[in-house]
């Protein structure tokens, strides 16, 4: 399969289409594009991943039709890997296939679905979404090395444990760059993140989880279910985003109890 893998069109992902139609309809521009430095890196420290080998975990989502590029997951274990309800939304098993253990985009493993699995209570209003996690199960077991390893994933007993507002996080995300990227934001308080999306009339809940690049910058986003990790754990898969305002995750933690419940090895 890896052969016949086609470049990655970003305009028909699930997320962007999401996206862009907020963006029409509320009149909110787009960002332009972050401002690189002559070692490849945006200039307040953003740097590509280089190797595999430091996001392990990062799986791309693509169409098997195509080879297209729809979102990213984070791999949970040998047969589950984790990303957003909205990401899948609409397809069947095997209209989609998973690539892990690669930083560009014609390198890496790909694997067949057998199973998806969309949170149940999860639903759509506009761009906001609740519930918004999905497990993806495999048709073969994945092979762990050096270039594919899951991440941790909080434990059911972390479920009500508060992630500390100021306290940075990095995101893993494939870009428009096409390449994987790694960059920093910080996480910000629920309530400045309700404040925020207020005057768009989007609903931020409990389950969401809000994080942001230093204003000074050009905003930096990943794609659908890129996963925003802190202290070596996974605490946030991208759900969606609004240029100028906090980009909103999917807050893992408190679906803990879920993930476990649909881990079925």
């Amino acid at each position: 399969m890896n052969e016949n893998l086609q470049p990655i069109d970003m305009n028909i992902s699930c997320f962007a289409r999401a996206a862009i139609s907020l963006i029409f309809l509320t009149s909110i521009a787009k960002a332009g594009p972050i401002k690189l430095d002559s070692d490849g890196g945006v200039n307040w420290g953003i740097r590509t991943a280089g190797e595999i080998t430091d996001s392990p975990f990062v799986a791309q989502i693509r169409l098997a039709a195509n080879g297209s590029l729809i979102c990213s997951g984070a791999i949970f274990n040998h047969l589950y890997i984790l990303t957003t309800a909205s990401c899948i939304e609409g397809y069947a098993p095997d209209e989609l296939f998973v690539v892990v253990g690669l930083t560009e985009l014609n390198d890496g493993t790909s694997y067949f679905l057998d199973e998806i699995k969309p949170h149940e209570g999860y639903s759509k209003n506009g761009i906001s979404r609740s519930n918004d996690i999905a497990m993806l199960k495999l048709a073969r077991y994945l092979k762990y090395n050096e270039e594919v390893r899951p991440i941790r994933v909080p434990e059911t007993w972390e479920s009500g444990l508060e992630i500390a507002e100021g306290s940075t996080a990095i995101v893993n995300a494939w870009t428009a760059y096409k390449v994987l990227r790694k960059f920093l934001q910080t996480v910000s308080s629920i309530a400045y993140c309700r404040m925020s999306y207020s005057a768009l009339d989007l609903p931020i809940s409990e389950f969401l989880l809000c994080a942001t690049t230093p204003p000074k910058e050009n905003d930096e986003h990943g794609n659908s279910g890129s996963a925003l990790v802190q202290d070596s754990k996974l605490i946030g898969l991208m759900s969606w985003f609004v240029d100028g305002h906090p980009d909103v995750y999917t807050r893992v933690s408190l679906f803990a109890k879920w993930i476990d419940e649909h881990n079925l090895e």
